[in-house]
């Protein structure tokens, strides 16, 4: 399974149980401090008892469909990585900054561009956009409160094409916050937020 698998299950708390004859350094720290179950064995029929979610991910292509086979029998939710069509359901590529997650499905016909576009949006979409989402929803209530509904969607795009991302990027969060409050309390006054290059 891979690592990016793995953690993203992590993320939900979920138990997770690897079974491949060899890790990679980062699922080896984790087996070591107990966030995963590792068997360091290749699958054997009966592995899947209890399992509520399967992902066959190994280079073996009879194994992912004996996993497939064994995960239908049981009614678990299986998903087969180089063969979507031997499984019940697809993952989508998914990109995440902070409370930002953004996900990428080709409903299984192409994991490879999934995985390219997920790749091509990690370039672009730094820690800014993370830090950016954190900063309006700091503010959201008191936008919410203080401007009047039919108003909010403009000044919401405003303050998004504003240069509070630009800030961000540069690491500068206080002068970003402080930008924000002049940006909404111009707009309150009847100002249109100004645009920056962002």
């Amino acid at each position: 399974m891979s690592e990016r698998k793995v953690h993203s299950l992590l993320e939900t708390q979920a138990q997770v149980r690897v079974i491949s004859p060899k890790l990679t350094e980062s699922l080896a720290r984790l087996a070591e401090t107990g966030a995963i179950e590792y068997l360091p064995r290749p699958y054997q029929r009966g592995d899947l008892e209890g399992a509520f979610l399967v992902i066959a991910a190994t280079d073996d292509a009879s194994t992912n469909q004996a996993v497939a086979r064994e995960a239908e029998r049981r009614h678990s939710l299986v998903n087969v990585v180089d063969s979507p069509a031997l499984g019940n359901f697809t993952l989508p590529a998914v990109v995440r900054r902070g409370a930002l997650t953004i996900s990428i499905s080709t409903e299984g016909q192409s994991p490879a561009l999934a995985a390219h576009i997920r790749r091509r949006l990690e370039e672009c979409i730094g820690p800014e956009y993370a830090a950016l989402l954190d900063v309006l929803g700091e503010q959201r209530e008191w936008v919410i409160h203080a401007c009047p509904p039919e108003r909010r969607r403009d000044l919401w795009q405003g303050l998004v094409n504003s240069d509070l991302l630009d800030l961000l990027r540069e690491g500068k969060d206080a002068e970003a916050r402080e930008r924000l409050r002049v940006l909404v309390n111009a707009y309150l006054s009847g100002e249109e937020p100004e645009r920056g290059e962002s």
